[in-house]
């Protein structure tokens, strides 16, 4: 226990205050985000809440804290904590509310969904420093921290803005081809496939990794595929036969979630072994005499975003069919632009490096100060 510190049970130093359940409305006016213990949902034309921490009671994921900026609705799904003690601030409380966010989903009862153990969550150990002072201290550097983490997280942002800048003006809108660029349907230039399906039933707890449209549209926004956390396998034996069959991406090959209406691709930055489920993942293998992986990932990413309604279709859900990708009709300017185009990607990048190294940094020091406060 450190020096002038106190500790109390969660019950005994907060008001857990429920949310209130609520039907969903299709009203296109709402204004208001609706919470339970994980993410907005849809939206109303009230509000029940505003800048406050909340803690998922029902259906708990992982991130099962949240402080939520600005007015919301909490349904009954999720509940606030609210100080008690005039001698504990409601700032530190957040802070050591959210520290406690592993422990408290370890609360979490049931085979099915994990639903909140309250009188676990009230029976919690909440340690605090008896100056209000000092807690002020404690917020302060822990904001400070964040703050720059923040900052930084909106350079990324800036250069990504950036980059699209880069993009229209050096090739322009890939719809209208505005720049009046040889349009050639994407089959014509790349081979353009899918993968041999892999049953559920095949899928091991370790092998080689088994990659689905959910894990693709993550390595799309990751800088480097070695630090995703792979969970779904095939074996060894397994991979060679499908491999046999269908053969596998090299690297700068792009590949594509079917379900993409954020026009997300991944260019391949491995040659380790991996797996794809079947049409769900879609393959470019990239012709390096008539195009550039990241130019083509950039006209191709942009198109889709921009149409993705009147190239997607499905009656269960919207997703990209093979047979459109091989007839989609794409701009392609002189390769020596499009290398040009990469070369400053390439730059854009190798900043972006830099900065998300930085962020690791303080990331780092700021969860060793909450593990010091809080742990």
């Amino acid at each position: 226990m450190k020096e002038g510190w106190e500790i109390k049970k969660l019950d005994d130093v907060c008001r857990i205050n429920y949310g209130t359940r609520v039907v969903q409305k299709r009203d296109g006016g709402s204004i208001y985000p609706v919470y339970g213990g994980g993410g907005a949902t849809f939206r109303m034309d009230k509000y029940n809440r505003e800048d406050c921490l909340i803690v998922s009671r029902f259906a708990m994921s992982p991130q099962c804290v949240r402080y939520v900026k600005g007015k919301f609705f909490l349904n009954d799904s999720g509940l606030s904590l609210e100080s008690s003690l005039p001698i504990l601030s409601q700032k530190f409380l957040n802070k050591h509310i959210i520290a406690l966010n592993d422990k408290i989903y370890s609360l979490g009862k049931g085979a099915a969904q994990r639903n909140l153990d309250i009188n676990a969550l009230k029976s919690l150990d909440i340690h605090y420093p008896i100056s209000l002072g000092e807690q002020e201290r404690i917020v302060g550097e822990l904001d400070c921290l964040s703050g720059v983490i923040e900052k930084k997280k909106e350079q990324l942002k800036d250069l990504d803005l950036f980059a699209q800048s880069i993009f229209y003006e050096m090739f322009g809108n890939p719809v209208e081809n505005d720049r009046g660029w040889e349009v050639k349907k994407l089959g014509e230039i790349s081979d353009v496939t899918s993968f041999k399906r892999v049953l559920i039933e095949d899928v091991v707890e370790s092998g080689i990794p088994f990659i689905r449209g959910t894990e693709l549209s993550a390595l799309s926004k990751m800088p480097n595929s070695k630090d995703y956390k792979f969970t779904l396998f095939i074996t060894p034996e397994h991979y060679e036969r499908v491999k046999a069959i269908s053969g596998v991406p090299a690297v700068g090959d792009l590949l594509i979630p079917s379900i993409n209406s954020d026009g997300l691709i991944w260019e391949l930055d491995t040659d380790e072994p991996r797996y794809y489920k079947d049409g769900r993942v879609l393959w470019i293998h990239v012709n390096h005499q008539y195009s550039n992986s990241k130019a083509l990932k950039y006209i191709l990413g942009n198109k889709l975003r921009l149409m993705y309604n009147e190239l997607a279709s499905g009656a269960t859900f919207v997703e990209l069919k093979l047979f459109v990708l091989r007839d989609m009709l794409l701009p392609f300017p002189p390769l020596s632009l499009q290398q040009e185009f990469a070369s400053k990607i390439e730059a854009i990048e190798k900043q972006k490096g830099l900065i998300r190294k930085s962020i690791e940094e303080v990331e780092t020091l700021f969860n060793s100060r909450m593990d010091y406060y809080f742990g």
